[in-house]
C-alpha cells in the first residue's frame, strides 16, 4: 500500500466531505496510473492557512470559508495554494477503490453526479459558463403565480407576448405574459397562441426534457457550439425557474461536467471536444486511523 497526494478545489473538497464525490477524472499520461491501484491511499491537498487563532490545531481550510480572502476585512487570511500543503496538514484521507483508463466521453450523467455535481454546483458551473448573459424567458406562460388552478394555460412566444404587453394598459393584466410560472405539461410541444410557432424551448417539462436530451445526446458533437444563452437557460433551470424535476439532474450534471472540464483543462491542451484519455479513479473516504 502506498500513499500519494492529490489536489482538489474547494467545491470538490466540500463535495467529498458531504459524501457526494466518490469519483475523479484526471488526464492520462503514461501507462501507469499516478494515483495508484485499488487499496492505495490518497491524501488530499487543498488551499489552507496555518497559525490561525481559533482554528483546530491552528489550521484553516479555504473550503470551509465563504469569503475566499478570509473572515472579512478585519481578519484577513493569507491562503496558501493546495500544491504547498504538507502531509501533516491534510485532513482528508482516501482509499482507491478502482482506477482505470477510459475516454472522457465515456462518462454518464450518473457518473457526473458521482463527480460531485449536484444541482447547486451545476448552477455555479452554468453561471460561470454563461459569462454574465441574463436571458429573458423563452416564452411567457399564462399561469397563476400562487400556483392556484387558473384553468387552461395559454402560452406565447416572446415577440407576441411583448406585443400584448405593449397594448395592455392595466398592469394587473401583464401577469399572464410576464409570469415566471410554468405549467405541468407532458403531452408534447407548446405553440404560441397568436402566431402558432412551436415553442421548442420552454419552461415546461416537454421543453426542459427536449433541451437536455438534445444537448446530452450530442454532447461530443455540439458542446463547443453551446452559446452563453444556452448556459444562462441551464443556470435559470438549476436556480429554480421552470418545471425542474430531480430526473433532470443526471443530464444537467453531464453537461455541467463538460463545461467544468473545459474551464480547467482546455487551456492545458485537453479540451472536451478532443475526447482525451483519462484515468477514472473511484475512492472512499477514510478516517484519520485509516478506517472507512
Amino acid at each position: 500500500m502506498k500513499e500519494r497526494p492529490i489536489l482538489f478545489s474547494e467545491p470538490m473538497v466540500r463535495a467529498i466531505l458531504a459524501g457526494r464525490k466518490t469519483v475523479t477524472r484526471r488526464v492520462k499520461s503514461g501507462e501507469r496510473c499516478p494515483y495508484g491501484i485499488p487499496g492505495d491511499r490518497l491524501w488530499v491537498r487543498e488551499a489552507f492557512a496555518t497559525a490561525i487563532p481559533g482554528c483546530p490545531n491552528g489550521i484553516c481550510y479555504r473550503a470551509d470559508h465563504n469569503d475566499r480572502k478570509g473572515d472579512g476585512p478585519s481578519n484577513p487570511i493569507r491562503w496558501r495554494p493546495s500544491i504547498h500543503m504538507p502531509r501533516w496538514a491534510s485532513r482528508i484521507l482516501l482509499e482507491v477503490v478502482d482506477a482505470r483508463p477510459e475516454r472522457l466521453w465515456g462518462i454518464t450523467g450518473e457518473d457526473a453526479m458521482r463527480e460531485g455535481l449536484d444541482k447547486r454546483t451545476c448552477a455555479k458551473v452554468f453561471e460561470a459558463a454563461a459569462h454574465g448573459c441574463d436571458l429573458e424567458y423563452r416564452c411567457w406562460i399564462a399561469n397563476d403565480r400562487t400556483g392556484e388552478d387558473v384553468g387552461e394555460s395559454v402560452v406565447f412566444c416572446r415577440t407576441c407576448a411583448e406585443k400584448r404587453i405593449r397594448k395592455t394598459r392595466n398592469r394587473d393584466d401583464l401577469m399572464p405574459y410576464g409570469d415566471r410560472g410554468c405549467v405541468m405539461e407532458e403531452d408534447g410541444a407548446r405553440y404560441c397562441e397568436d402566431c402558432g410557432q412551436e415553442l421548442r424551448v420552454s419552461l415546461t417539462r416537454h421543453g426542459i426534457k427536449t433541451l437536455i436530451r438534445e444537448l446530452e445526446g450530442n454532447l461530443g458533437k455540439t458542446y463547443c457550439a453551446l452559446s452563453d444563452g444556452d448556459f444562462a437557460y441551464l443556470f435559470d433551470l438549476c436556480d429554480g425557474i421552470g418545471d425542474y424535476s430531480e430526473e433532470d439532474l443526471p443530464g444537467l450534471a453531464h453537461i455541467a461536467f463538460a463545461a467544468l472540464w473545459d474551464s480547467i483543462n482546455a487551456r492545458r491542451g485537453y479540451p472536451w471536444i478532443d475526447n482525451p484519455w483519462v484515468w477514472r479513479i473511484e475512492f472512499k473516504v477514510l478516517d484519520k486511523d485509516g478506517k472507512q
